[in-house]
Order: C-alpha cells, then sequence, then structure tokens
C-alpha cells in the first residue's frame, strides 16, 4: 500500500509545474478574465458612435442602437440611422442587421481599418470595406435589391430596384489623388409627385436606368447615362470634376433629352422650359454646367 502510495505521490510531483511554473499559470488565468471582462464590459456603443462621427461628412449625425461585439472584434447593430445633425428631415439613411468587423492586424497598429461591413438596406444588401482615413480613403461597396420606395421622402414617392458598385481610392483632403470607378442600374424607376427646391417635378418613369463612370486623379468621367422611360428618354455624358466638399464640384455634362410618342402634354411644357432649340424628333441636348451646388443650364 505504502509503496503505492509513494508511486503516486512521485508521478503527481513529476506532472506538477514548479514553483515558477504555478506564478505564471495564475497570471495567465487572471490575465484572461480581464480580458474576457474587459470585453464584457466595454463601451462599444460609445466606441462605434465615435468611429462613424469620424467616417460621416459634416453636418450629419448617427443614431444607433442594439450594439454587441462578439469574438475578433465584430460589432452588431440592430438599427443605425444617419441623421441630418440639425434634426430636420427624414434619415439620410437607414441600416439594419449591420455588421461591422474591424482589421485585427489594424487594431495592433492601432487603427481598426480596413472595416469589413454587410448591412440590410432597405429590402436589399449592402456589403464591402471601408478605410476612412483621409490619407488612405479605400472603399470597395456593393448594393443590391435596394427597394427606393422604401426611402423616405420628404414629398413625392420612389420606386424602383437598384444594383451598383463603388470602388474609390485616395485622400479626400485631395481630391485630384482619387481613382476608381461607379457602376449604377435601376430596374422600373418611378418618380411620383417629387419636388426639387419646391418646385413639383412632372412623374417620370423608367423602365432602366444604366450610369457608369471611371475616377482618374479627381475626374469622374461619365461613360454611359442612359434612361428609356415612358415619358422621356434620356442619354448624356461629360465630367465631373470632384472636390471638397462634394457640392463644390464643377460639372461639365451634356444630356439629350427624347419625349416619348405617348408623352402627356405636361411633360411636353416642361421640355419647353429647356434651353435650346428642339430638333425634328422633339430632343433637345442640353449642357449642365458649374458645380453640383448650383448647376447651370445652357
Amino acid at each position: 500500500m505504502s509503496a503505492g502510495l509513494a508511486s503516486a505521490r512521485a508521478a503527481a510531483e513529476r506532472l506538477a509545474p514548479p514553483a515558477g511554473g504555478t506564478i505564471l499559470l495564475y497570471g495567465a488565468y487572471t490575465a484572461a478574465l480581464f480580458v474576457v471582462f474587459l470585453i464584457a464590459t466595454f463601451p462599444h456603443d460609445l466606441l462605434v458612435e465615435r468611429l462613424l462621427a469620424r467616417s460621416l461628412p459634416d453636418g450629419l449625425a448617427a443614431d444607433l442602437s442594439g450594439t454587441r461585439v462578439g469574438w475578433g472584434l465584430a460589432a452588431s447593430i440592430a438599427d443605425l440611422r444617419v441623421l441630418p445633425r440639425d434634426g430636420q428631415g427624414p434619415p439620410v439613411l437607414a441600416l439594419e442587421g449591420l455588421r461591422v468587423a474591424p482589421s485585427l492586424l489594424g487594431i495592433v497598429r492601432g487603427t481598426p481599418y480596413p472595416v469589413g461591413a454587410r448591412a440590410r438596406l432597405y429590402g436589399g444588401t449592402l456589403e464591402g470595406t471601408l478605410d476612412a482615413r483621409p490619407a488612405a480613403l479605400d472603399v470597395d461597396a456593393r448594393v443590391a435589391d435596394l427597394d427606393l420606395g422604401r426611402y423616405p421622402l420628404a414629398d413625392g414617392r420612389l420606386r424602383g430596384r437598384v444594383q451598383g458598385t463603388v470602388v474609390l481610392r485616395g485622400d479626400t483632403d485631395r481630391p485630384a489623388t482619387l481613382n476608381g470607378h461607379v457602376t449604377l442600374a435601376v430596374q422600373a424607376l418611378a418618380a411620383e409627385g417629387v419636388r426639387v427646391r419646391g418646385i413639383l417635378l412632372p412623374d417620370l418613369h423608367f423602365t432602366q436606368v444604366q450610369v457608369a463612370g471611371t475616377v482618374t486623379n479627381g475626374r469622374l468621367e461619365i461613360t454611359e447615362l442612359r434612361g428609356a422611360g415612358d415619358e422621356i428618354s434620356v442619354e448624356g455624358g461629360g465630367t465631373i470634376l470632384l472636390r471638397d466638399p462634394l457640392a463644390a464640384s464643377l460639372a461639365n455634362l451634356q444630356l439629350t433629352v427624347q419625349p416619348a410618342p405617348a408623352a402627356p402634354q405636361a411633360i411636353r411644357l416642361a421640355l419647353n422650359l429647356l434651353p435650346g432649340a428642339p430638333d425634328a424628333g422633339g430632343a433637345r441636348t442640353v449642357q449642365v454646367a458649374g458645380s453640383l451646388g448650383q448647376p447651370r443650364l445652357r
């Protein structure tokens, strides 16, 4: 019996860590508990709000709820709304089920970027990656099956399904460094009862609208702009020199607007307000110049 107990004690002593090893194990256990409780009690809402505040343009604020952080520090946000900072008007953007995953390597380097994101957006999906640092802007975003009918307008209503991609890289403080491309397709687009600067626009219905462009050294060249509609058809292209703020960007576009054979009289009267003389088929070619904030037609 005593021999058996002695051999068992010897085996236990061989398996037991040395005195210094015990201290290290307790230290590792304590550090692990500290990390777990830090993650559980960390003010994630405040961190996400600060990240969004740095990413949003001036004049906009974020309102979010239902924030959780899981493994890999990926944050889940049940509801995120981007609102005018003055509180006037409907939300500019509303996302549901947003999941944001920061770069763990970036966090080690002191920044969460690039950030991967995926969310539900007006019945569709939005996903992509973002590095919002001004000197290292990197956007690669895709939107699919977005329902314009769910977007709130102060006046009027939109309908249509949107697919699109945006790829943009450069320095937002130096727009001339921006490069990338943009594509957009809208199926069954309709605008009804819409007002622009208090002016009621005629109702418009398009079977399809397509826009495509490339950005080279801060110059957006629109290579395709086509819309086939029940009331009018539109074709055009041109360039936009990007500026900061975006409303200061300079446009040089040419649009050709053609009334449909069955266009209502209100549409034809509205087209008569455009500058220039119509051709034999009633089409008018219009130049859009000036800044995006204050465009001029000629």
